[in-house]
Parts: C-alpha cells; sequence; structure tokens
C-alpha cells in the first residue's frame, strides 16, 4: 500500500494503491501528483514461506506383524532437523 505524503493517482495496477502478494517478489506503482509530476515506489516482499512438498513412501501398505519403514522425500532446499536427520523412520 502507498503511504501518501501528497495526494496522487496510481497509473498502473488499474489505479489500485494497493497491491497483493501471493509469493515473494516486488511490484512498482507507478503514480503521479495533481502537478503532473511522476513518480514511482516499490514494495518488496521476501518473507512469505510455504510448506515444502514432500512424498512419504512405506515399505509395505499391506498388514504386517514386521517392521514399516517410512521414508520422507522432500523438496530440495529443505532439511529435516529431528530425528537425527534422517528420512527414514522404522516403526
Amino acid at each position: 500500500m502507498i503511504n501518501e505524503t501528497r495526494p496522487i493517482t496510481v497509473t498502473n495496477n488499474e489505479g489500485n494503491k494497493t497491491y497483493t502478494f501471493t509469493e515473494n517478489g516486488e511490484f512498482t506503482f507507478e503514480f503521479v501528483d495533481k502537478a503532473g509530476n511522476q513518480g514511482t515506489t516499490t514494495a518488496i516482499v521476501n518473507w512469505i514461506s510455504k510448506m515444502p512438498e514432500y512424498t512419504l513412501t512405506y515399505s509395505t501398505e499391506e498388514l504386517t506383524d514386521q517392521d514399516v519403514v517410512v521414508t520422507l522425500d522432500i523438496e530440495e532446499g529443505y532439511r529435516i532437523v529431528s530425528n537425527n536427520g534422517s528420512n527414514t523412520y522404522k516403526c
């Protein structure tokens, strides 16, 4: 949202003085004041986090009286901080 010190008209963004971010990035507002002076200001967002994509795979999905090993495949760039960093767990 633009914090105005004097009245302006936004000339892009369909004239809206707000912009909704759905992911990290930046958006530049273009505007003009009553005297005809043009300017821009850029909003930057870098704090939106998302859940990583992951897949759980089981050594068996059948009824068993044996141990089952669960394997977690997680999106690159994330790390496992519990289970001693291992992506497998026997239960």
